[in-house]
């Protein structure tokens, strides 16, 4: 319709126009800085496509001025005129109002899933995102994380181990990120630091704290403790095992096919509770034993490990 001769064209597929840092924006404008002297216009399809903000447009229009080069809307009537000057300042203005309606939106709709005790956002690790219908909560346990998750915060807040030397041992057996990566230490301190794993959805900056909808995948005593051990408050280091008269042998006994601490827990029947050791490795759980089973049979080898009498005359 201008009669203007495309020189490159710049196409950018599924970048939003909130903000100039785009690369293809951004090459667009390096490539005008460096061809200044054979470019008059740089044309949009619409002016809220070439900026959000009414700040960023002026700004990056300053600059192509700067440079010598105009700016023209297939769907806009801009040009160098009052009324084209005009025109190019409402668009600007109407694109930053329809950006910033859209944002308060966004952020409406935030609010109201987090009171309602959902997640908004990607999924943390751990947990996979679904869709809600009704009230049904919108995180759920992910079958390959969820069991990784849980055995970081039982064995940091359980052993003396370093958070390093936890981490370290959890890559061993194959934790990594969702994109397939291994959690780097600074990913793994801000998992133990996440109340959402205890089903806790804060926010301070938003003023919001408010129970989740979704299944936890650690206990508030245990969050607490993890958190206590983290700031350096820990009350004991003393494994958990000696406070749990219900299950002594428990992190004391280690798996024998893959190395880690076992647990101990009940399980409900129809009439009553069982107690079982177990393997607490997602890809292992090789062992699993009644809880009095396995008292008894390590009773018998502590029998088998006492001293004959004229063993213990030669230590005397």
């Amino acid at each position: 319709r201008l009669g203007i001769e495309v020189d490159k064209v710049f196409s950018e597929e599924g970048e939003s126009a909130k903000t100039t840092d785009r690369p293809q924006f951004q090459e667009m404008l390096d490539y005008c800085r460096l061809h200044k002297n054979s470019l008059d216009y740089v044309v949009v399809y619409a002016v809220s496509r070439f900026a959000r903000s009414s700040l960023d447009h002026m700004t990056t229009r300053a600059l192509l001025a700067k440079f010598g080069i105009a700016l023209r809307s297939v769907t806009e009537p801009i040009d160098d005129s009052p009324f084209g000057k005009f025109s190019e300042q409402l668009a600007a203005a109407y694109a930053q109002l329809d950006n910033d309606t859209r944002a308060e939106r966004t952020t409406l709709g935030m609010r109201a899933a987090i009171k309602a005790g959902r997640w908004p956002w990607k999924a943390p690790l751990g947990y996979k995102n679904v869709q809600t219908v009704g009230k049904e909560p919108n995180l759920v346990p992910d079958s390959e994380e969820a069991g990784f998750v849980k055995m970081a915060f039982e064995l940091y807040a359980e052993g003396s181990a370093s958070m390093r030397d936890v981490l370290s041992r959890l890559t061993e057996l194959g934790f990594i990120t969702k994109n397939g990566k291994h959690v780097s230490p600074q990913s793994f301190v801000s998992l133990l630091r996440n109340p959402l794993y205890m089903g806790l959805i804060l926010l301070p900056d938003w003023g919001l704290r408010n129970r989740g909808t979704f299944e936890p995948l650690v206990t508030d005593e245990l969050f607490a403790r993890v958190q206590a051990k983290l700031s350096g408050n820990s009350v004991s280091a003393t494994p958990r095992s000696k406070l749990s008269p219900d299950f002594p042998l428990r992190v004391f006994a280690k798996c024998a096919h893959c190395g880690i601490a076992m647990t101990g827990g009940w399980s409900r029947g129809r009439k009553q509770r069982y107690g079982y050791y177990r393997c607490r490795n997602p890809k292992c759980n090789g062992v699993k034993v009644p809880r009095d089973r396995f008292h008894r049979e390590f009773v018998a080898v502590l029998q088998r490990l006492q001293f004959k009498p004229e063993y213990l005359r030669l230590f005397k």
